[in-house]
C-alpha cells in the first residue's frame, strides 16, 4: 500500500503546489490524479517514486518510508518496487524493442539468456506486438512505442506503477489499450497511480484525487 500523510511541496519559496495532502493507494487498484496543468500531478508522482522530495510529510510504500532515502537506497527502491510509464515512452530509439525490454528485465546483465528472449516474446504478444522484438524503436508509431513501454513493465511487473499522462499523445483505441493494460497490472497486485487530463482514464480508475491549490485535496 502507498500511504501519503500531510505532504507539502513548493518550489523556490513560492506558495505550495499542495499542502497537507493525505491519501492511500491500496494494491489491486488504479488511482487517478487530475488537475490543471502546473498543479503538481507529475511532481506528486515523482515524490512517490523518490525522484523528488517533499518539503514535509510522509510517503510510505509497503511500510518503507521513501521521503528520506539516500541516493543508493532510492535507486534500489525504484529498481525493486517502481515501474514508470511516461507520455514520451522513455525508450532508447536507436535500440531494438528486445534491447529496451531486456534492459528493464535484467539491468545488470550483459549477456541475455534464451529464457529472457522467450519472456520478451511473451509480453510483446500480450500487448499485440508479436514479432516486433528485432524492430528498431525509432521505426514504430507512437501507439506501438507506448505498447513497448507497457511490455517493459509486464516483463518484470512492479509493485508500484507510476504513469504520467500515458495516453496524452494517443488516439482513442490506443488509449483504451493503455487503460486495459494498467488495469491488468492492478489486477495482478500493483498499486497503479496515473496523472492524467483524460476523462476516460480518470473514469476508469477506482479512486480519483484532484490535485490543486492548498487545502483542496479531494477524492471520489
Amino acid at each position: 500500500m502507498i500511504q501519503v500523510s500531510h505532504l507539502t511541496k513548493s518550489f523556490n519559496k513560492q506558495p505550495p503546489l499542495w499542502e497537507d495532502m493525505n491519501f492511500e493507494v491500496p494494491p489491486h487498484s488504479v488511482t487517478a490524479f487530475t488537475g490543471h496543468s502546473g498543479s503538481g500531478k507529475s511532481t506528486l508522482l515523482n515524490c512517490i517514486g523518490a525522484l523528488e522530495s517533499p518539503d514535509s510529510g510522509s510517503i510510505r510504500v509497503f511500510d518503507m518510508e521513501v521521503t528520506n532515502l539516500n541516493y543508493r537506497r532510492a535507486r534500489k527502491y525504484r529498481r525493486d518496487y517502481v515501474g514508470y510509464l511516461f507520455q514520451d515512452y522513455a525508450l532508447i530509439p536507436d535500440q531494438s524493442v528486445y534491447d529496451n525490454i531486456s534492459l528493464a528485465a535484467q539491468p545488470n546483465r550483459i549477456f541475455k539468456s534464451k529464457a529472457l528472449l522467450g519472456k520478451v516474446i511473451e509480453v510483446l504478444s500480450q500487448v499485440g506486438l508479436a514479432g516486433y522484438e528485432r524492430r528498431q524503436v525509432c521505426e514504430l508509431s507512437g501507439g506501438e512505442q507506448q505498447r513497448v513501454a507497457i511490455a517493459r513493465l509486464l516483463v518484470r511487473p512492479p509493485k508500484v506503477v507510476l504513469a504520467d499522462e500515458p495516453t496524452g499523445a494517443l488516439d482513442h483505441d490506443n488509449s483504451l489499450r493503455v487503460i486495459n493494460h494498467l488495469r491488468e497490472l492492478a489486477d495482478g497486485g500493483a498499486c497503479v497511480v496515473v496523472a492524467t487530463h483524460s476523462d476516460m482514464v480518470a473514469g476508469s480508475a477506482d479512486q480519483h484525487i484532484m490535485v490543486h491549490t492548498p487545502g483542496a485535496d479531494s477524492r471520489s
